[in-house]
């Protein structure tokens, strides 16, 4: 028997279950579309217009596995190919046929948009380590400072814990889709609570490094025309909105502790 798992397919609030071949549960749109003994699996596929459909199915040379597919124990009933999931629908209702359409769509959307910021990440990626270079300038600290009021007394000042986050929001989240996501993962946070080495030293010098350094002057003239961080932070999101964001995000600051400064 094949194995059966969940789908990105939701219609409703019924997952919809595929099989190892990428057929769809018949059972599960039969749910998904009211459950009505009418339109049950068994009465659509008797119908000419199934029959036929899965007789040019069988016939084509584009499919690699029956169209239908029964399945016993945990999981089981009818599967179906795409096609038939549309032909279904269409038998059901055009309200169903409509949600299931927009399903698909979504589906094919989203993983077209998942792969396109992969891609994009992965341009701003180093295949190596780069040697460290000073890359974020000190009215970067400076402005952070001033905004949230803290003293400043030059760059020596010791920087709260808190600027890593603020570093990660201002920066890294707004510069490419996914692109903090994989500087964590390539650059993890070892036992003692360090990193071997910074962020910006895993960026690809042709993309990354010039995006960044772009990125930090925008940043660092905003800093300069705000007088308040909460204004500071509302312009970014405004301008720079985090990559992949469309609504604006409660700031930081509401899910932190209050820094605590040491020299």
């Amino acid at each position: 028997m094949s194995k059966c798992k969940p789908s990105s397919i939701t219609i409703g609030k019924v997952v919809i279950t595929q099989d190892a071949h990428g057929r769809y549960s018949l059972n599960d749109l039969h749910r998904a579309a009211g459950g009505e003994k009418r339109h049950q699996p068994s009465n659509f596929l008797r119908n000419d217009m199934a029959s036929g459909l899965v007789a040019e199915l069988r016939n084509s040379s584009d499919v690699r596995s029956s169209p239908v597919e029964q399945h016993e124990g945990r999981n089981g009933g009818t599967y179906v190919c795409r096609e038939l999931v549309y032909a279904y629908a269409m038998w059901v209702s055009p309200a169903f046929n409509l949600k299931v359409i927009r399903a698909f769509d979504a589906m094919t959307t989203g993983a077209t948009v998942a792969a396109v910021r992969e891609a994009v990440a992965e341009r701003f990626l180093s295949s190596g380590l780069s040697p460290w270079v000073k890359r974020f300038p000190d009215p970067f600290y400076a402005g952070i400072f001033r905004l949230k009021a803290w003293p400043w007394d030059g760059p020596a000042t010791p920087r709260p814990g808190v600027i890593a986050h603020y570093t990660n929001d201002i920066v890294y989240e707004r510069l490419a889709p996914g692109l903090l996501r994989h500087l964590q993962a390539r650059n993890p946070i070892d036992a003692n609570g360090n990193r071997l080495a910074r962020h910006h030293q895993h960026l690809s010098t042709d993309v990354g490094h010039p995006a960044l350094a772009e990125h930090l002057r925008d940043v660092i003239r905003l800093m300069q025309k705000c007088t308040t961080w909460e204004q500071f932070m509302h312009l970014l999101d405004f301008l720079h909105p985090r990559q992949g964001n469309n609504l604006m995000l409660p700031i930081i600051d509401d899910l932190l502790p209050p820094p605590q400064f040491t020299r």
